[in-house]
């Protein structure tokens, strides 16, 4: 199974930190992804995206696909995909936020040992009619964890500490978004990820990659990538925000090559950022990359 995202109710001693920002917006969307969880055991993991997705929900098959259309025609698994909201979310308009948390997969109940363990992050949008449905999903795999499962909260985050904008044009705001995410990805060609990535990174920011268990907070974040050699090729695709202003997301291809390599093509990933308004500037609140596997990614 592709490492997509998901999570589950009750399988990880992992409470949600409800601190972050409690408000009915907020506690609906944590409810919304662990009932989602909850589908996942009582009706298998696909029955579960079906209910879930929405109608324009973007799944990485490798690249970006109409999600709902690849679950209806791919039949279900027999391993069972389990998960728990770990940290939500939500914009001040109510009708957009994220979740993310850890996954597992177990060969056919939760009580089986796991075989595989990772974090995912959903990005959830209101439909009309006010039920929340998953847009964009995408996670990591890691080793299992030593201890708990949980990844650490910032300490600094207050909720609401952003007034109210007026008059907002949605489309402009974004594409003014989507323009962050190109600046982001010229500064880090030009600069490389660990340089270019602390101007936009918020001082609570996440990062999730690949084989490493997701850290929390721009130094812990320098340090990872600091670890990567080269200049990673970033290709924005699209972008998406709340009817605030306040919170949105990107997604888009990370190609990176390293130093004296003959391989133009180099590794490739696909990529979501979370993006969060804190005066008049966008902040990278979260990203998220996973790799393509190099067959695929190479056609």
């Amino acid at each position: 199974m592709a490492l997509i995202l998901l999570v589950l109710l009750g399988v990880f001693a992992c409470p949600l930190a409800t601190s972050a920002q409690e408000s009915p917006d907020w506690t609906s969307l944590v409810e919304a992804e662990r009932a989602f969880a909850a589908t996942s055991i009582a009706k298998g993991t696909r029955a579960a995206f079906l209910e879930f997705l929405a109608e324009d929900s973007i799944l990485f098959r490798p690249g970006p696909i109409p999600g709902r259309k690849w679950i209806e025609e791919h039949p279900a698994s027999p391993t069972l995909l389990t998960w728990e909201p770990a940290f939500a979310e939500v914009a001040q308009s109510g009708d957009l936020g994220y979740t993310t948390g850890p996954w597992e997969i177990h060969p056919r109940s939760p009580q089986d040992k796991p075989t595989a363990y990772g974090h995912f992050v959903s990005v959830w949008k209101r439909q009309h009619g006010g039920a929340w449905k998953v847009v964009v999903d995408l996670g990591i795999s890691h080793a299992a964890p030593a201890g708990s499962s949980k990844i650490p909260q910032p300490s600094n985050f207050k909720a609401g500490s952003e007034k109210a904008r007026h008059n907002i044009r949605i489309d402009e705001e974004r594409s003014e978004l989507l323009a962050f995410d190109r600046e982001l990805a010229n500064s880090v060609s030009e600069k490389g990820s660990a340089q270019a990535y602390l101007r936009y990174l918020a001082d609570d920011a996440r990062l999730y990659r690949a084989k490493v268990f997701p850290v929390v907070g721009k130094r812990e974040i320098f340090a990872i990538l600091s670890q990567s050699a080269g200049k990673p090729t970033l290709r924005p695709d699209k972008a998406g925000i709340s009817n605030a202003a306040d919170l949105g997301y990107t997604y888009g291809t990370s190609r990176s090559m390293a130093p004296g390599s003959a391989d133009a093509a180099g590794a490739a990933s696909n990529y979501v950022h979370i993006w969060k308004r804190r005066g008049n500037r966008w902040t990278l609140v979260l990203d998220v990359e996973s790799p393509i596997p190099q067959r695929t990614a190479a056609q």
